[in-house]
C-alpha cells in the first residue's frame, strides 16, 4: 500500500476522527466537557492534516525544524484553560490515537498504521514540551509576583524604622509587619525547596510515635494570628486520648499547617475554619473544613497538582504559589496515607480529609 493512499484516506476521515475524539475527550477528560466545541476542537483538524502529510512525505516532514507543529498550538491553548493538567493534555492525544486507529481499522487498514503512530507520538512530545515550557513561564511569573509583595512590606517597614521618628507603639507595629511578612516569604521558599527534595527522593523522614492531637494544636497556634487578623473563627476538636501515628513530627505539623493556611486564605473575613481529629477503623483522620469560596467539582481532581490554582484571579487576590496543597499530598503519601478534597460547589466551603495509619 502506498503511503499516499493511506494519507488520502486519513484526510477523508478527519471529520469522523474528530467527532469520535470529541466524544471520547468529553467522556474521559474532566475539564473537556466544559469547553465549547470550537475551543475543544481547535487545532485538531489541522493536526490530523499534518499527520496525513507526514505519512505521505515521511516523518522527516513532521520534524522539519522550520515548521511549527500544530500540536504545539493545542498545548498552548490548554495551558491557558482552567482545570487542564499536562496529564490531561497527553490523555487527549492518547484518545486521538485511539480514534484514528479505530476509524482507519474500520476502513480496512488494520496493522498498517506505523507512520501514523510515529507522527502522533512526535506531536505528543512537542505538545508536552511546550505545555511544560508554558507552565514554567507562568510559575516564574507567579513566584516573582508573590515574593515581591512580602518583600515590599518588609522593605517599607524597615525604611520607616530606620528613617523616621515615631512613637514606640507605631515602631512596634512596623516590626510586627516585617516579621509576619518575612515568615510568609520563608514559608514560600521552604515549600518550594521541600517539594523539590521530595520530587528528587532526597527528603529524609525522622519517624517517631507522634500524637496527632498535639500536631493539630501546634498547627492551629501557627495559623491563629492570621485567622484573628481576618476576624475568622479557628476551632480545633481533638480526641480526649492520644491519637498516635508513626510520623515525622515536623512534617506532620507542616501538613496540617498548610491545610489550615489554605483554608484561612480562601475563607472570607468573619468566616469559620474547623480542624477535627477522629479515629476511623485503623486510620487516624484529620478533617479541615471551612466556609470559604469552595471548589467547582470539576477541578477537584487537579486541586493537589503542583502549582495548580483554582482561579488565577483568586490566587492573585489571596496570594500563594499553588505549592501548598501539592506539598501536602506528597508529604501525606510518603507517610503511607492519603488526602482528599470535597466541596459542594463555589461559595459553599471546602473539606479536606487526611488519613494516616494508626501506630500499632
Amino acid at each position: 500500500m502506498e503511503n499516499s493512499e493511506l494519507a488520502a484516506v486519513l484526510r477523508r476521515q478527519i471529520p469522523s476522527i474528530v467527532e469520535r475524539w470529541e466524544k471520547l475527550a468529553r467522556a474521559q477528560v474532566p475539564a473537556a466537557h466544559r469547553q465549547d466545541p470550537l475551543a475543544l476542537l481547535d487545532n485538531m483538524p489541522v493536526f490530523l492534516d499534518h499527520i496525513a502529510q507526514a505519512v505521505e512525505e515521511g516523518l522527516e516532514q513532521c520534524v522539519a525544524p522550520e515548521m511549527e507543529h500544530p500540536s504545539v498550538d493545542h498545548a498552548e491553548q490548554r495551558s491557558r484553560i482552567e482545570g487542564y493538567s499536562l496529564d490531561q493534555v497527553i490523555h487527549e492525544y492518547q484518545l486521538l490515537r485511539k480514534a484514528v486507529v479505530e476509524i482507519l481499522n474500520e476502513c480496512g487498514y488494520k496493522g498498517k498504521l506505523a507512520g501514523v503512530h510515529e507522527a502522533i507520538d512526535f506531536g505528543v512530545r512537542q505538545s508536552a514540551s511546550r505545555y511544560v515550557s508554558r507552565v514554567h513561564t507562568d510559575f516564574v511569573t507567579v513566584v516573582a509576583h508573590e515574593m515581591r509583595t512580602p518583600l515590599s512590606a518588609i522593605s517599607n517597614a524597615l525604611y520607616i524604622l530606620e528613617n523616621m521618628k515615631m512613637p514606640v507603639d507605631l515602631a512596634g507595629q512596623q516590626v510586627v509587619t516585617a516579621s509576619r511578612q518575612s515568615r510568609q516569604l520563608s514559608r514560600m521558599v521552604d515549600d518550594l525547596l521541600d517539594f523539590g527534595r521530595i520530587s528528587q527522593g532526597k527528603i529524609d523522614l525522622r519517624l517517631e510515635l507522634t500524637d496527632l492531637n498535639q500536631a493539630a494544636r501546634e498547627a492551629v497556634e501557627t495559623v491563629h494570628a492570621v485567622a484573628d487578623s481576618r476576624g475568622q473563627t479557628l476551632r480545633l476538636t481533638e480526641l480526649d486520648e492520644a491519637v498516635l501515628v508513626r510520623a515525622d513530627p515536623l512534617r506532620l505539623e507542616q501538613i496540617l499547617t498548610n491545610l489550615l493556611s489554605n483554608a484561612v486564605k480562601y475563607t472570607e473575613p468573619g468566616g469559620d475554619v474547623h480542624i477535627k481529629i477522629e479515629r476511623l477503623g485503623r486510620d487516624a483522620v484529620t478533617i479541615v473544613e471551612d466556609t470559604g469560596i469552595g471548589l467547582d467539582p470539576v477541578v477537584l481532581p487537579q486541586i493537589f497538582d503542583m502549582f495548580h490554582q483554582v482561579d488565577p484571579s483568586e490566587a492573585r487576590s489571596h496570594g500563594g504559589l499553588g505549592v501548598g496543597l501539592g506539598l501536602v499530598r506528597k508529604l501525606v503519601e510518603i507517610h503511607g496515607g492519603e488526602v482528599s478534597a470535597e466541596s459542594r460547589g463555589p461559595g459553599r466551603g471546602s473539606r479536606f480529609v487526611v488519613r494516616l495509619p494508626l501506630a500499632e
